[in-house]
């Protein structure tokens, strides 16, 4: 419990990076198709979703032997997102803004949890409604750090904070107007599908610069 506490930071930045890198590798392994073409051989970066990587069952219908490491990357993801705002929490004078910011934290990271419990091709409403779970719980707390962090003491972390909270706010609008535009499936497809991945991995490399920066701040200030 000691080691745990004391290099805190250190496992969650771990955790979250962990992610970034087995869904590089799984994407190098992925051989199922996608909504466009079953029988593609490859990952197409603007035609699947992260999701995919995750399916029990490919597009083509074949098994995905990969399919509990993607499962295990997201526990794994939701663990490190409610420590994360735990540890970003703190940074908040008002106590109740503080709880608040990690009660979020810990919705948004069972939602991740759930997202690999509800593999996409077997329980489509689950996985989506639990993504949004998710995926505003993760904003709102943003949000809330934003405007109760002390911009002056922590101009990095709230700049950062900013620059995810723009990316969601830019998601959701674009999400919103490409439904009611009439484009081609094709296409609708190929603007979710990047989105998704510049808002997911900007969420686990700028999370994970965030508590960098803590770390180096704490270790400066033991000096």
């Amino acid at each position: 419990m000691k080691f745990f506490r004391k290099n805190l930071i250190d496992i969650t930045i771990f955790i979250l990076l962990q992610y970034f890198f087995i869904t590089i590798i799984l994407i190098l392994l992925y051989t199922g198709g996608n909504f466009i073409n079953n029988d593609a051989t490859n990952y197409v970066w603007n035609l699947n979703y992260l999701s995919d990587l995750g399916r029990v069952f490919y597009f083509n219908e074949n098994k995905n032997p990969f399919s509990f490491f993607y499962a295990s990357s997201m526990w794994l993801v939701g663990i490190g997102t409610a420590l994360y705002f735990y540890l970003v929490g703190s940074l908040v004078k008002k106590n109740r803004v503080k709880k608040s910011i990690i009660i979020l934290g810990i919705l948004s990271g069972l939602g991740y949890m759930l997202v690999g419990y509800y593999p996409v091709d077997l329980y489509l409403k689950q996985h989506i409604s639990v993504g949004m779970l998710a995926f505003y719980s993760f904003f709102l707390a943003e949000l809330l750090l934003i405007i109760f962090i002390n911009k002056a003491k922590f101009p990095l972390i709230f700049y950062l904070t900013l620059l995810i909270v723009f990316l969601f706010i830019f998601r959701i609008i674009l999400i919103f107007f490409i439904k009611n535009a009439g484009l081609e499936f094709e296409t609708l497809l190929k603007l979710k599908t990047i989105s998704q991945k510049i808002l997911v991995y900007a969420q686990i490399l700028v999370s994970t610069f965030i508590l960098y920066s803590l770390k180096k701040r704490a270790l400066y200030s033991g000096q």
